[in-house]
């Protein structure tokens, strides 16, 4: 797993009180996974950060993968994003805050869940001279589902033809199915849990704030430090628990 400038991922949501800057702010996160036991093909999943947009609401992601066939990290925007969301406790009176994305991938059998929770601290400095209200940290689960599938293909011709004479009618049908180069491709299938942590990346939070990014800006740079450290940007392994957005 690669460290650099961009610590390792962990989930952390965050809420933005109203500032009198109207440039984006944003709030970004380390993630770390603790893998459950008990998974199958469930080894993917290596660290990741969220770039959160309180005032939208939302959040997005770039993910480090492992590719089970070559062994090499690859990154991907596309596997996770969700809402962002603060919530009363009844309990306490504490306000928090929840990151939550639930996704289907391709089909309904391939499916990625995530959901962490931190408690909102006041003040929390993220550069461009701006504060806001943020979760430092956050903690939850990322569950992820994919089927075994095996899929077969060929090519296949079928003419049919028909003749009718008045009050008689002789039908003639003539039905040719030819199957060639019929190829089968087998994709192995995934499922498993993992412990996340998501923490506040103060430095750059503060970078891409001071710098005046948007949630897009933000994950852009974040892409081509990963490049840097040596991650592929372009791998498309199996399984692969890609998520559609």
């Amino acid at each position: 797993m690669f460290r650099s400038q961009i610590c390792r991922l962990a989930l952390v949501v965050a809420f933005l009180v109203p500032a009198s800057s109207s440039r984006a702010e944003v709030l970004i996160y380390n993630l770390s996974f603790n893998n459950i036991p008990s998974s199958v093909n469930y080894s993917f999943v290596e660290y990741g950060y969220l770039v959160v947009d309180p005032v939208a609401g939302t959040f997005s992601s770039m993910m480090v993968l492992t590719d089970p066939d070559t062994f090499l990290l690859y990154s991907t925007s596309s596997l996770l994003s969700g809402t962002y969301t603060t919530l009363l406790s009844e309990a306490n009176g504490n306000e928090y805050a929840v990151l939550a994305s639930t996704s289907a991938s391709g089909s309904a059998a391939d499916t990625i869940s995530f959901q962490v929770v931190g408690e909102l601290r006041a003040g929390v400095r993220v550069g461009g001279g701006n504060s806001v209200d943020a979760a430092r940290n956050l903690n939850g689960v990322f569950a992820a589902f994919g089927a075994q599938s095996t899929t077969a293909s060929g090519n296949s011709t079928t003419s049919n033809g028909t003749t009718s004479n008045g009050t008689t009618s002789n039908g003639t049908t003539t039905s040719n199915g030819t199957t060639s180069n019929g190829t089968t491709t087998f994709t192995y299938g995934f499922a498993g849990q993992s412990r996340v942590r998501a923490s506040l990346n103060f430095d750059l939070t503060r970078s891409a704030n001071g710098d005046g990014l948007n949630s897009s800006s933000a994950l852009d740079i974040i892409a081509a430090e990963l490049v840097n450290q040596g991650v592929n940007p372009a791998a498309s392994p199996t399984p692969t628990p890609t998520a559609a957005q």
